[in-house]
């Protein structure tokens, strides 16, 4: 049914969306037929839609994914900071039923109450930890590719997507393991390697065309350094305020 007027806001209706709020000017009386074939089956085909194009775009062209939401180009990504929590889920749901888990609980759960300390907050707050990495490499990127002439929180959204191509690669390498079968066992570590890869295609899509050869070289050398690095300091406060 068409209206001169939309019924959400009361602007008057030039087309088939509201000028003011957005909605449809063609509303339908909602019956279970319309609510089953397009409210159901539309909305969850749309998110899904957006979800896995966006997912494709952070492990194909993580850099120029993020120059294209930099510069505008946003109506068909889902919000990745969403999503990658949506995957850090799904990565805590699947680490948590494989062997990694119960040889990591065996090794480390001693009798010592301050290393299980340690592990209780670590895996309370899993969540965050792994999600500082984002403005880790937001940071490294802004101070070693100024050419690139983007804010921190543009860098913010290079890393985001970077970040998800790397979460999303650790998701299907965790979920592929199966106990006691080597085959998987080699590819899921081999795709831990390749996470490991992400910030470069990212960092050379993003810089490709500011940059020569050797000077993206040694920036990426000391950008994976001074992640290392930061890495490391994180891991050694928390091990001094929960050990020591």
């Amino acid at each position: 049914m068409q209206h001169n007027e939309c019924l959400n806001c009361g602007t008057t209706i030039v087309g088939k969306y509201c000028s003011n709020c957005g909605q449809k000017t063609d509303t339908h009386r909602i019956t279970f037929k319309h609510f089953l074939a397009h409210e159901m089956l539309h909305g969850v085909w749309h998110l899904e839609k957006g979800i896995l194009f966006t997912v494709k775009e952070a492990l194909t062209r993580p850099g120029y994914a993020a120059l294209d939401y930099i510069a505008g180009k946003r109506f068909r990504y889902y919000n990745m900071f969403y999503l990658m929590l949506l995957v850090l889920a799904l990565i805590l749901f699947a680490a948590h039923h494989t062997e990694s888990k119960e040889a990591f609980d065996e090794a480390v759960l001693d009798d010592d109450d301050n290393y299980q300390k340690l592990v209780q907050f670590i895996d309370t707050y899993i969540k965050p930890i792994l999600f500082t990495l984002v403005p880790l490499l937001a940071i490294n990127s802004y101070v070693l590719y100024r050419r690139l002439k983007l804010n921190f929180l543009e860098h913010v959204i290079i890393s985001g997507f970077t970040s998800l191509a790397m979460f999303v690669t650790a998701l299907v390498a965790i979920a592929i393991t199966v106990k006691y079968h080597p085959v998987t066992d080699f590819i899921s570590d081999l795709l831990f390697w390749v996470m490991l890869l992400f910030p470069i295609l990212a960092y050379y899509q993003v810089s490709a065309s500011k940059y020569k050869f050797w000077g993206f070289a040694w920036r990426l050398v000391l950008f994976y350094l001074l992640l290392i690095l930061e890495i490391i300091s994180i891991i050694s406060f928390f091990t001094i305020v929960f050990l020591l």
